[in-house]
């Protein structure tokens, strides 16, 4: 096809540069001919027509087909310029990935481990049942925050490979709500702010991974209440759009995020500015996962948050998992 085209366009090109070099040859045999040397019967256009296209169609072609293959083969080193340049960027920003992977990584590993591998040290040589209570607490929950970090990173392995498998089940989701709600409950409380549920049209029951969906809306709760002031507030809601879809919403009126890092916190290790502004960081793996669950579900998350005001994330699952209330009995 590219043969083609660059025959055409050689062609076209020795065509129109031959009728003028044929046109003015024969303009000036006329002009000679006739006009200064007075030799009507010398003059013969047809022979002049002739010749000057025999030497000029051959010699233009060639000139035409080398300005062509010249500019073409130009235009492909460009092209592989910028894509060399291209996948030299990748492969930096892929670098700079795998980088922060590991800064964030080891921290955020070697913080329950230290705690772990101290407090057990510590049990060795205390002797009061409540010290060593204290201190099998701080081991158990540091084990916990442990796991929970190796868990996300396998499941964002899991998304980014495509093999995150679905064990779907039917439930409500209003009952899901407030489950995450109870367990979140504990770390509002510890900063002063109010946890609030909003069921106004919500559908009766999806058909989803209940573990992923939880997983999902416990790390926007988690979020929400991280970067919500004293005294503020987190809402989840749960409704029914117009296209039949479920909507789970997550708002609070905390710190909000900057218009820049709105792109920024759905990328890997995307800790943005508002991670610094309360002096502190996570893994930066939250919003990923949450939005690898979602869109293996074959759903989309949503993103508005203003800077100083609040954030609020939507969570949309398509019509063909929600469940009607009228099709929930007629299935019992």
């Amino acid at each position: 096809m590219a043969r083609r085209r660059y025959f055409w366009e050689k062609f076209r090109s020795t065509a129109v540069w031959t009728f003028v070099i044929v046109a003015w040859a024969m303009v000036l045999d006329r002009l000679v001919t006739l006009q200064l040397l007075h030799n009507v019967q010398g003059y013969n256009p047809l022979e002049t027509l002739v010749v000057t296209f025999v030497i000029a169609a051959p010699v233009l072609f060639l000139f035409n087909s080398n300005r062509v293959d010249l500019d073409h083969a130009k235009t492909d080193l460009q092209n592989a310029r910028d894509t060399a340049d291209f996948e030299r960027l990748k492969a930096l920003n892929a670098s700079r990935a795998k980088s922060t992977f590991l800064a964030n990584m080891s921290h955020e590993l070697r913080t329950p481990l230290n705690a772990i591998i101290g407090f057990a040290d510590l049990l060795k040589s205390v002797s009061s049942l409540e010290k060593t209570g204290e201190y099998s607490e701080i081991i158990s929950n540091s084990g916990q925050h442990l796991l929970s970090l190796i868990n996300d990173i396998l499941d964002l392995a899991k998304i980014e490979s495509g093999k995150l498998e679905l064990n779907e089940t039917e439930f409500d989701p209003k009952d899901l709500a407030r489950e995450c709600v109870t367990l979140i409950l504990p770390r509002a409380a510890a900063g002063n702010v109010l946890l609030s549920l909003d069921f106004v049209n919500s559908p009766d029951a999806i058909r989803a991974d209940d573990r992923l969906m939880r997983q999902a809306l416990l790390n926007l709760l988690s979020n929400a209440v991280k970067f919500t002031r004293r005294s503020g507030e987190v809402v989840v809601s749960l409704s029914t759009t117009p296209l039949d879809e479920l909507r789970i919403c997550v708002s609070d009126d905390g710190i909000g995020i900057a218009r820049d890092d709105l792109a920024r916190v759905f990328e890997t290790f995307g800790q943005g500015r508002h991670d610094i502004a309360i002096g502190e960081t996570g893994s930066g793996l939250g919003l990923p996962i949450v939005r690898g669950i979602i869109e293996r579900h074959g759903g989309r998350i949503a993103l508005e948050s203003t800077q100083g005001q609040g954030t609020r994330v939507s969570l949309f699952l398509p019509p063909e998992r929600v469940t009607s209330q009228r099709r929930v009995a007629e299935a019992a």
